[in-house]
């Protein structure tokens, strides 16, 4: 499944990525994207993230929000989100790029599995679209124009 689900998550614009240590998938991909401040998820994933040298900020002054996921789904390249007070959806939408924790544990084969017995969930299904009148279509005009999956044991 999680071949699966970065061949869909990079059809729908995302990069993914798989690495053995977090942290250091993490700082490359800061250093890549040449941010200087991040913010994050206050949960235990998150917080366990080794960003030394990198500098947190307000969500609204973030290069990077950086996220863990509840959930994956392989056939759409979707992640799920479930909002609570340490995963403030903020993190998620403010910062022009998010980098997403995938625990290859909770990658599902379909977004029913992905979402079932779940009560509230923002889904992330690659960067941010609109379309203006004439179809023309931006990335990143309501949300992180570039979206990247690290996906972990």
């Amino acid at each position: 499944m999680i071949e699966q689900f970065l061949q869909a998550w990079a059809a729908v614009g995302g990069v993914g990525h798989q690495a053995g240590d977090a942290s250091a998938a993490v700082r490359e991909l800061l250093a890549a994207e040449g941010a200087h401040t991040f913010v994050r998820y206050g949960t235990s994933i998150c917080d366990g993230l080794d960003l030394s040298g990198y500098e947190p900020a307000a969500a609204k002054d973030a290069n990077v929000g950086i996220a863990d996921v509840t959930a994956a789904a392989a056939d759409t390249g979707t992640v799920v989100l479930v909002p609570a007070p340490d995963r403030p959806r903020v993190v998620t939408l403010l910062p022009p790029v998010c980098i997403f924790i995938v625990p290859a544990a909770v990658i599902r084969p379909d977004l029913a599995g992905a979402i079932r017995g779940r009560g509230r969930w923002n889904l992330v299904t690659g960067p941010s679209r609109s379309a203006d009148i004439e179809g023309e279509l931006v990335l990143g005009v309501h949300g992180p124009g570039r979206v990247h999956a690290v996906l972990v044991p």
